[in-house]
């Protein structure tokens, strides 16, 4: 298991320290790309004192690579196709009335800074205008030093830049007003969060989740919604977190993607943000109208889930694989450990053969994850030629023994960027041994799926050194295992570490951007995901791994984690695990179980036994578009007018107010309650959805 690290604390204490013992100096620049024509009065300005860098945590980027196109791979599935029907006129959620508080028509409303003074060339502002004749603003950075490719980092280009502009008079706002920006980012090399500062002199940060699973494609323009009640990162002035006073500065900051470390991860050429509009919106409840034929998301995708939903779990035992099929899984992650089946040279897969016959009466099968290493042959890893070869044998014999058993595909080793699974934790060393076993494994087995080993994609480095080899390019899927834990409070309500399920979507994206460059073009796909009741989440606040309040935040976030994923067409969707580990309730590995070691059912086994009853015979048709930040609807259509709607919120400063359609058939909870919508406004019926109550079902 691995945790996720976002870029955080360690960058901003350095950058903030570097700043003020160095002094900041007058910056101006031009840098950046891929935005219309546009005049470039490029505008410097000192930096304003004692601004610490980018939001710990800061939500960047997110997105799919479905791209449009239909799923391709071995793995059981085809395009949904397009649904022929009216689509809705009008969309079921229009922005508040808001003011505008910037003026691009002009660059002299504007300044930019630079943090690091080091930093030669670190970009500038300029002034776009449309064909259309609108205008926007554009936030030009370099943090690779001036690379054209993305490249490993040689040197630390490591900055934190912003545009900002003074309101031509102050405006009073309160606490739970909300600002909107309209932006745009065709590069995905930056992070980037919204800067305001009060009367008092204090300056307030706001991450900025630029992409969101509706909202991807490079080209898309976004409106980002901000809520003022939850900062990120506050200083100077009042230092309260909340705005006193009046507004009297908006400020764009951007920053590189992943950028902990001053030498490890990677450099990412010139980037650019458009920023077209800024604007406040009073206290208003945020409504959504969900319609039958609200309109979806271009492209195809997987109409369902066979053969894509795996769970992580040791045996074949009857009861426990019931138990998983009713969850809607298909297949079985299991390790096939190479010391258990290989004494002197002879293979014994007996071990591993006990229960297969399950697998089979239920229509199963297994994903072998081919590892780890072996006393006879180097040890925790295959080090010499001999004890190579000797690994390609076991990896052959494998594959002859699933000849005659329901086999899914074989996953070469488990997390070698870990190390507990490789010491040395060197992808070429790794890339090495995954050439030699894909070899050996197709000489055997000429058409299941083969899957790379699985890696953390959060810090990109391993993987991206894995794709610049040449190892990938006979596997059939690059597996990867997006852990990350959950939404943490840090110091105060205000001091935040953000980090959702749907923000794999954004690591995905960037992901798939960098193996392109290096020329590996198949599918990503997750052989290893889940949540801890214990540790992933804030103990504050859910204690231990078996209190109530932990089981029950857990299966919310088990749940968003699917729903995430099948809304950026991951062809393999692998929960870890189907059962705890132990009964320790302070063990982070004892707690990730769907049930417990009791084999008590947890909500998080309950909400996906509600997803696959309620959506597992229904064809997915993708998600809605027209749905407010934050909120996010998928499709499923049945018989006739049968649908089902599954809606939920990643906002915790928001509930959101839906009014569904007439006629609805029910209304549940993540885990299968019975909920029952209200009267709202005008007769209709409606249920709030709020981040922390977890998905809700509307069936029709």
């Amino acid at each position: 298991m691995k945790h996720r690290v976002k870029f955080g604390s360690l960058f901003a204490h350095s950058l903030l320290s570097m700043a003020i013992a160095a002094g900041i100096a007058t910056l101006e620049g031009c840098g950046g790309g891929g935005g219309p024509a546009a005049s470039t009065d490029a505008a410097g300005t000192v930096n304003p004192n004692g601004a610490p860098t980018l939001a710990e945590g800061a939500q960047g980027t997110t997105g799919t690579d479905s791209g449009g196109s239909a799923p391709t791979g071995g793995i059981t599935g085809g395009a949904s196709g397009s649904t022929t029907e009216t689509v809705a006129s009008t969309p079921g959620w229009v922005a508040p009335s808001s003011v505008s508080l910037i003026d691009t028509s002009s660059i002299s409303n504007f300044n930019f800074t630079s943090q690091n003074p080091a930093i030669a060339s670190p970009g500038g502002i300029e002034k776009l205008t449309y064909t259309d004749q609108s205008t926007a603003i554009a936030l030009n950075f370099d943090f690779g030093c001036g690379v054209s490719l993305i490249t490993l980092k040689t040197q630390d280009c490591r900055n934190v830049v912003s545009v900002y502009s003074r309101l031509k008079q102050p405006i009073a706002t309160t606490n739970d007003a909300s600002i909107f920006l309209t932006l745009r980012n065709v590069d995905g090399y930056g992070e980037f969060a919204l800067r305001v500062k009060d009367s008092t002199g204090q300056s307030i940060q706001y991450p900025i989740r630029l992409r969101t699973l509706e909202r991807y494609q490079y080209s898309d323009w976004t409106t980002v919604r901000v809520f003022l009640k939850n900062p990120a990162l506050y200083w100077g002035g009042a230092a309260n977190g909340v705005i006193t006073g009046s507004l009297v500065e908006v400020s764009v900051v951007a920053a590189p993607r992943n950028s902990d470390s001053a030498t490890t991860g990677l450099n990412y050429p010139k980037g650019q943000l458009e920023i077209k509009d800024i604007r406040l919106s009073s206290p208003v409840t945020t409504t959504y109208t969900l319609q039958t034929n609200a309109p979806l998301a271009a492209g195809a995708f997987y109409p369902n889930t066979s053969g894509r939903m795996a769970v992580a779990h040791g045996s074949f035992d009857l009861n426990l694989m019931q138990k998983a099929k009713r969850a809607g899984f298909s297949v079985i992650r299991r390790d096939l450990l190479w010391e258990n089946v290989e004494t002197n040279g002879q293979y014994s897969f007996v071990p591993f053969d006990t229960g297969t016959s399950n697998l089979t009466s239920l229509g199963m099968k297994v994903l072998w994850i081919l590892d780890y290493g072996h006393p006879d042959h180097g040890g925790d890893v295959p080090v010499s030629l001999s004890d190579k070869a000797a690994y390609v044998k076991f990896v052959q014999e494998a594959a002859k023994f699933g000849k005659t058993r329901p086999v899914m595909g074989y996953e070469i080793w488990n997390e070698p960027d870990t190390p507990g699974a490789w010491p040395s934790q060197n992808p070429l060393e790794y890339a090495d041994l995954l050439s030699r076993a894909v070899t050996g494994l197709r000489q055997v087995e000429a058409s299941l799926p083969i899957f790379s080993a699985g890696v953390g994609i959060s810090d990109p480095a391993y993987l991206f050194k894995l794709s610049q080899t040449g190892a990938l390019s006979g596997v059939t899927y690059i597996g990867t295992h997006p852990y990350r834990k959950d939404t943490i409070t840090v110091a105060s309500p205000y001091r935040r570490n953000e980090s959702t399920p749907e923000s794999y979507a954004a690591d995905h994206l960037v992901a798939r951007q960098y193996l392109a460059q290096n020329g590996v073009s198949q599918p990503l796909a997750n052989t290893e995901w889940g949540y801890s009741s214990y540790e992933y989440l804030d103990r504050a606040v859910y204690g231990n791994g078996t209190s109530a309040a932990a089981w029950q935040r857990q299966g919310i976030l088990t749940l968003r984690m699917v729903l995430a994923q099948l809304a950026v067409n991951e062809p393999l969707i692998t929960v870890y695990r189907l059962i705890d580990k132990g009964i320790n309730a302070t063990d982070k590995e004892m707690n990730f179980g769907l049930l417990d070691a009791n084999q008590v059912e947890k909500p998080a086994y309950k909400a996906l036994v509600q997803l696959n009853t309620l959506t597992g015979s229904k064809t997915f048709k993708g998600y809605l578009t027209d749905v407010p930040n934050g909120l996010h609807v998928l499709r499923w259509d049945g018989s006739g007018a049968a649908r089902v709607f599954c809606a939920w919120s990643e906002n915790d400063a928001d509930a959101v107010d839906v009014v569904i359609p007439a006629g609805y058939k029910a209304v549940t909870a993540f885990d299968g309650t019975a909920l029952t919508p209200h009267a709202g406004a005008g007769g209709a019926l409606v249920v709030t959805v709020r981040e922390s109550s977890g998905p809700i079902f509307i069936s029709l």
